[in-house]
C-alpha cells in the first residue's frame, strides 16, 4: 500500500480500490494468508 506513505488509511484504501478493514488488516500484519502457518489445535 503505496498511497499510505502519503494519505491515512482510510483515503489511500478507497484509492487502491479496497475496504477500509482490509487496509487495517493489512497495516498490521502485511503477510499473506498463505505465507501464514496455520496454528494446530
Amino acid at each position: 500500500m503505496k498511497l499510505r506513505q502519503d494519505h491515512p488509511i482510510e483515503t489511500a484504501a478507497a484509492k487502491a480500490g479496497m475496504s477500509r478493514a482490509t487496509a487495517y488488516r493489512i497495516a498490521q500484519d502485511p503477510r499473506l494468508p498463505s505465507q501464514k502457518t496455520p496454528s494446530r489445535g
